[in-house]
């Protein structure tokens, strides 16, 4: 069985091993949290157990006793760096009213962040697929966020087909799932200056395959 926590478990929960014999002043939030941006600035392989050491304020033991290994942290950092984006989706996406505007918003968001931090944003993820063709904990982490996202995509896709805002007749899962793939390429392609145009046009392509007779009539 998975170690990996749901996404939706408070960031203070256990992840691997027990609590024990922690030293005073040690907060395990901000362990995770510094180790984060650490894991996002060097991936995975770049970041060693004494740079973890240096960039939270902890010892190697009281990172053992927590975490049990690099791993056990990465694993940890990893699931609070999805509940994140997790939770930044389901916010925009939620909003009332239409619901293209706001798939609009999410890509444009996308596109801003990457834009803005370049390929630092991604080496979290990036590491995590890497190693999860060989860690069924890590690939069943990468499997949990992205069904967690197919969820929220796939609950705004109804919505609007509902409303006739959305008139594929594509299932909507199926459209929830090529709303987030193409985030995906978005996101890669962003952090190369001069795309921009790129990034909006997949964008904006997109967005019209979810209306195949305006995009029908458009063309012709």
């Amino acid at each position: 069985m998975s170690n990996c926590p749901s996404l939706a478990t408070p960031p203070s929960c256990t992840i691997i091993g027990r609590r024990v014999g922690r030293p005073k002043g040690f907060r395990r939030d901000d362990v995770i949290e510094r180790a984060l941006v650490l894991f996002r600035e060097q991936g995975y392989a770049g970041t060693s157990i004494q740079d973890l050491v240096k960039a939270t304020g902890s010892n190697r033991y009281s990172l053992y006793e927590e975490f049990s290994d690099k791993r056990g942290l990465f694993i940890a950092a990893l699931t609070r760096f999805q509940s994140q984006k997790l939770a930044e989706a389901t916010e925009l996406l939620s909003e009332p009213g239409p619901k293209i505007p706001l798939l609009r918003r999410y890509f444009e968001s996308l596109r801003e962040r990457s834009r803005k931090c370049g390929p630092v944003n991604c080496l979290v993820t990036i590491s995590a697929v890497n190693l999860a063709s060989g860690d069924e904990e890590i690939a069943a982490c990468v499997l949990q966020h992205f069904a967690a996202l197919v969820q929220v995509f796939e609950r705004v896709v109804v919505e609007a087909k509902a409303t006739g805002e959305i008139t594929s007749p594509l299932p909507p899962k199926s459209l929830a799932r090529a709303l987030i793939n193409a985030a995906r390429g978005m996101r890669i392609i962003a952090q190369f200056e001069g795309l921009d145009e790129t990034v909006i046009d997949i964008a904006e392509t997109t967005l019209a395959l979810l209306e195949p007779k305006e995009l029908m009539e458009g063309g012709s």
